[in-house]
């Protein structure tokens, strides 16, 4: 058990990492943080993007059969796969009905 929860934190790095340097380009509107309808909402208040690509690096972390390279890869795989993944999921934020105009305007609510 301890090892499964081991492998998902670090598969979270790969999630974490591709958000905060690729995606938010390592910048974070820390008063967006507490807005309920701000731009770190998400799809009815999940990172449905986020959930799937760990669920993709935890596959391939354990697909893989050597414990050093089965890390790099579960990472490598989850940070490309949340990357994959955040183009719809912004596409859905913009559409979802508690942000009619979008993220970007719904943070000054």
């Amino acid at each position: 058990t301890r090892v499964r929860i081991v492998a998902t934190t670090v598969l979270l790095t790969g999630v974490v990492l591709a958000d905060y340097v690729l995606v938010q380009r390592m910048r974070i509107d820390v008063p967006a943080l507490f807005h309920a309808h701000g731009r770190y909402r998400y799809v009815w208040g999940v990172n449905l993007a986020a959930v799937v690509a760990t669920a993709v690096g935890v596959g391939v972390f354990y697909a893989v059969p050597h414990e050093l390279v089965k890390i790099v890869w579960g990472i490598s795989a989850a940070a490309l796969a949340y990357l994959a993944l955040n183009v719809p999921q912004a596409w859905l934020s913009q559409r979802d009905p508690a942000h009619p105009g979008g993220p970007e305007q719904a943070v000054d609510r």
